[in-house]
This record gives structure tokens, sequence and C-alpha cells, in this order.
């Protein structure tokens, strides 16, 4: 049974809300996995309406900073580069694409 767009906004927001608490336990790791499942539940049935793509916007800026969190605790040069990439990527993301156009100002 599909899932109805409401239904899916509430699972993704419950993504969010199970990020947030892991992220605020210092469980960086599994907060990355429920905002990465946040974003793509919004992605596969989003309408582009503006409080999605602000959803969006806070879910990648989130993840970055988990993505920061882990890379002070890691050792391994290559592992650190490799979430310092994922963090830039996310930030990117949110600047480049349509979800900001209405909930940035127009000049930074």
């Amino acid at each position: 049974m599909e899932e109805r767009p409401v239904e899916v906004l509430e699972v993704a927001g419950e993504h969010m809300r199970q990020g947030n608490e892991l992220f605020n336990s210092s469980a960086s790791l599994g907060a990355t996995r429920h905002y990465a499942n946040c974003v793509e539940l919004i992605r596969l049935r989003s309408n582009g309406d503006r409080n999605e793509r602000i959803l969006i916007g806070t879910t990648l800026s989130n993840c970055a900073a988990a993505y920061l969190e882990l890379q002070a605790q890691r050792t391994s040069v290559a592992v650190q580069k490799l979430l310092v990439q994922n963090a830039i990527r996310d930030c990117a993301m949110i600047l480049r694409y349509s979800w900001t156009k209405d909930t940035l100002p127009a000049q930074l």
C-alpha cells in the first residue's frame, strides 16, 4: 500500500526528530542516517511546497553538522576528509537547489 503524501511527511518529520535526538546525544552517525532518510522521503513525494524546502534545508544543515562532529572524532585523515566533503556537499545542496529560492534573503 502506497503512503499518502501527508503520511510521508509525518514519517520524514519523525526521522528528523530521531536524528536530532541522536545528534544531541552525540550519536552523530545514527543522526546522519535519519537525516538522509528524511531528505529522501521528502524528495520522493515533494510538490515543491515551501515548508518541504525549509525542512530539507534544515535537515541537510543538521546532517552537515553531524558530519563535522564525526570528523572531529576520527583520527584517519582519509575519513576526516570524506566527512568534511560530505558536509560541504550538503551545504552546497542547501544553497544550490530550488527549495531555497524563497527562503533565503535576496542578498546575503
